[in-house]
Order: structure tokens, then C-alpha cells, then sequence
């Protein structure tokens, strides 16, 4: 017998019927159970990702950011049938999580007093090393190249140029690069020093705001693979905001094909 629920959603209006068996059909007379139904799907999310990519590109972060932990709030909601929508959907965490990270920088960076530019400038280094669309990961490197210009430190001002002309920006962008990355080559020094250092392979914090060098210690948000500084274990992943930090557990299973 099939398992139906009905909604009601205001007084004096008929339900609605809505069947919890994925392949209930009205005009079967008698059908078994099969497979619950399914509220969200790979396709509504990649619909979702689209927005949230449109929103980062008008700068509206914050809207931006509540989309993609939306989404990683979601995705633990769904099955899937195969491998490789396993693997699409692993890769859709990926992306929300290296985008959280980003907005996060990126909207702590605006809470900043004027006057509190190093740490400006620490945050919009980061922000350069999460793994953004190209259109994104240049805006990024633009606004880190104009803030360590003013802060003139640029030594690492110079990196930030050259790592933009390698996206092959648009004209005007590519023109500003070069004429900052001319004026930096002139005398490429860091007046001033920020805990940022391009060359040594790091993660991101998002809960101090501080990167994680590689070698050091570090604890994980099991969902996402986040990385966190060990002093934040026990606390809730601000990476979808469902998954306490340092605990053990499984990952993400989402489909039959990985407990087979």
C-alpha cells in the first residue's frame, strides 16, 4: 500500500496530495514500495550554483554566501544513483566550500576599520588562494593588488600582478596590472610585513582567519575537508553550519554504490 501525506497549507483550502514513494503512480491499482521521494535533485542544484556564481560576479557576497551554505546544507538531503553522480556531487562540495571560505574573508575584510590595513591585506591574500572561477580569482587579484600597492608592500604586491596577467584578464585590467607591476619592479620590497607568505602552500582558517602552512597541525570538518586551526575542534563548521569540527564520522554518503 502506498504511503501518501497530504499538506495542508491554509484553512478552508483542500489538501494536497503528495505521494512519499518516488515511483507512485495514480493510476497503478496496487504498486510495493520502492524508493522514498526525493525533495532536491543534482540538476536544482546546479541551477542554485549558477545564481550564486551570478550574485559573487555583482558583488553581493553576502546574499552569495547564504546560497552556497544553503546548498551544502542540502546536498546531505540527497540520493544519487551512480558513481559519477557521486563524484558530481563531491565536486559541487568542493566548489561551496572553497566559495564560503572566500565570501568569509572577503566580508570580514569590509567589517575592518580604515585604518587596520594590514590585516585588510592579509585577508584579500587569502581571498586570492581559494579556488574561484577565473573571472572571480581575478577580481580577487585585483583587489589585492591595489591594497598591498597602498600598503606598499610591493614585493608581494608584484606577485599579485603577474599571477592576474596569467588569467589573461580584459583589456583594461591587464593594462592596470602591468602599470602597477611596473611601478612595483622599480623597487620590489615590503615596507610593511603581513602574515602571508605566497610561496609556502597553505589553507585557510575561516573561523580565525589564518592560514594553516603546510606541515602544521590542523583539525577537519569531515563533511567538506575544511581545515581548521587545532584550538577550533568541538566547534560547529561555519562550512554549512551542520558539521562539528574535529569530529569523527563517515563523510558524505549520499548514493548505495559507496557502501557496497
Amino acid at each position: 500500500m502506498p504511503v501518501l501525506l497530504f499538506w495542508c497549507f491554509f484553512q478552508g483550502v483542500s489538501p494536497m496530495l503528495c505521494a512519499l514513494d518516488r515511483n507512485w503512480s495514480c493510476d497503478a491499482p496496487t504498486q510495493a514500495p520502492s524508493s522514498p521521494a526525493l525533495l532536491y535533485s543534482l540538476r536544482h542544484l546546479e541551477e542554485q550554483l549558477k545564481a550564486a556564481y551570478k550574485l559573487v560576479t555583482e558583488g553581493k557576497f553576502s546574499d552569495a554566501l547564504r546560497l552556497f551554505v544553503r546548498m551544502l546544507q542540502t546536498i546531505p538531503l540527497m540520493m544519487v544513483e551512480t558513481r559519477k553522480e557521486v563524484d558530481e556531487v563531491k565536486e559541487l562540495v568542493g566548489i561551496c566550500k572553497e566559495y564560503v571560505i572566500a565570501l568569509r574573508c572577503e566580508l570580514k575584510r569590509k567589517e575592518l576599520r580604515e585604518d587596520d590595513m594590514i590585516r585588510a591585506a592579509e585577508l584579500a591574500a587569502y581571498f586570492t588562494h581559494c579556488n574561484l572561477q577565473p573571472m572571480h580569482t581575478a577580481l580577487s587579484l585585483r583587489s589585492a593588488m591595489t591594497i598591498f600597492f597602498k600598503l606598499k608592500s610591493l614585493g608581494t604586491c608584484a606577485h599579485f600582478c603577474r599571477r592576474l596577467l596569467e588569467l589573461n584578464p580584459g583589456q583594461k585590467m591587464a593594462l592596470q596590472a602591468r602599470q602597477v607591476l611596473a611601478a612595483c619592479e622599480k623597487t620590489p620590497v615590503d615596507e610593511v610585513k603581513v602574515n602571508y607568505d605566497p610561496r609556502n602552500p597553505f589553507d585557510i582558517c575561516c573561523l580565525t582567519f589564518t592560514p594553516i602552512y603546510r606541515g602544521s597541525k590542523y583539525v577537519e570538518d569531515k563533511y567538506t575537508g575544511a581545515r581548521f586551526q587545532p584550538e577550533c575542534e568541538g566547534q560547529i563548521s561555519p562550512i554549512g553550519d551542520i558539521v562539528r569540527i574535529g569530529a569523527d564520522a563517515s563523510g558524505l554518503l549520499i548514493s548505495p554504490t559507496q557502501v557496497r
